[in-house]
């Protein structure tokens, strides 16, 4: 078993609570291991949720304020099960971009983002791939199972992700997304031709009482009121037109779990490929499409003063499922006019 932590509290740190303190004893104990120890709030609060944090003997309350000369043990966390390595089953990640604030990838789809949600225990995902190849990362962020990850793609949606690479990185980049000030793009092949070419779809989404599907809530009426119900819109461009479907770029304002795929289905065009939201009529005639055609195709935002703009290339089975609709030859549509979203090649 490992051995128990103490902590005599300094004058500097008199009056303060003891998840503050806590925390700059932690980061202490590791400069003076060499290493960068910086807990997120989250992990935290789980030490003090675990009752490893005894004051007198007695577990302490992350909110109780000590005085100088008081004395913290920390206990050492439960060790937990070894479980079998984790093998990825597709594509890795591909990196984009990285500086000393975040990093950029490219998600293939088939990776969920982690764990939870009904992703089984033993699946791999992309925050597995962090962890491996950047451990630094469990100290970044809000929960150590989701390192540095302010945002999400769905399993099967490919595309862009952000993941910070330092706590004040990842809380203004969480203000960004939560303001609203962070613009988004997506690429999604949808069944049939939309009345309009341009718009906005503006319902608001709530979950399914008997699953974890979302559900639009079309008009004013009480349901409106509930909590749980949240307002979301996405804005809509037709790009191109084939002869059953069509390619539509979106620009969703509101970040809702499955927002962009249950707002295409209530305007009639549901994302072809969409094993959840899809048609019978979509699965009859395009069985070679086995993922939803969903692709976060751009990301624009200013941070710390500087301008950013991001392009994920699409994946190969986008382009194919484009190649292979009926009238693409026939519209005179080449998909390299989509410059800077092909896949790269040759690059190792």
């Amino acid at each position: 078993m490992a051995p128990k932590n103490t902590y005599r509290v300094p004058k500097i740190l008199s009056g303060e609570r003891a998840d503050i303190i806590v925390r700059k004893a932690l980061a202490l104990k590791g400069k003076k291991e060499g290493a960068e120890v910086y807990p997120s709030r989250q992990k935290l609060l789980n030490l003090f949720d675990q009752k490893l944090v005894l004051f007198d003997g007695q577990p302490v309350e992350a909110s109780r304020r000590l005085s100088a000369g008081n004395i913290l043990t920390f206990l050492p966390e439960p060790i937990k099960k070894k479980s079998e390595r984790k093998v990825c089953k597709t594509a890795l990640p591909e990196i984009l971009f990285e500086n000393e604030y975040f990093f950029v990838f490219n998600k293939p789809a088939g990776l969920a983002m982690h764990g939870g949600g009904g992703v089984r225990e033993t699946e791999y995902t992309f925050a597995d791939y962090l962890l491996q190849k950047y451990p630094y990362l469990r100290d970044v962020g809000e929960d150590e199972t989701r390192p540095g990850i302010v945002h999400r793609l769905d399993k099967d949606t490919s595309g862009i992700v952000l993941v910070a690479r330092a706590n004040d990185a990842y809380d203004e980049l969480k203000y960004l997304f939560t303001e609203r000030m962070i613009q988004k793009e997506y690429l999604a092949l949808v069944e049939g031709h939309l009345r309009e070419s341009s718009g906005a779809i503006n319902f608001s989404l709530k979950r399914s009482k008997n699953s974890l599907k979302r559900v639009p809530v079309k008009k004013k009426d009480d349901d409106e009121e509930n909590p749980l119900v949240k307002d979301a819109l996405t804005e809509y461009q037709e790009v191109v037109r084939f002869k059953e479907s069509s390619l539509v770029s979106l620009h969703p304002k509101t970040g809702r779990m499955h927002q962009i795929r249950v707002h295409l289905k209530a305007l009639g065009h549901p994302i072809l490929g969409d094993q959840l939201y899809g048609t019978k009529k979509i699965h009859l005639d395009y069985p070679h499409i086995k993922r939803q055609m969903l692709h976060a195709s751009r990301l624009d935002f200013d941070l710390f003063g500087t301008k950013y703009l991001f392009q994920a290339h699409l994946p190969e089975d986008f382009v194919e499922a484009l190649k292979s609709l009926d009238g693409f030859a026939e519209s005179g549509y080449d998909y390299e006019a989509l410059e800077g979203l092909l896949p790269n090649k040759g690059v190792a």
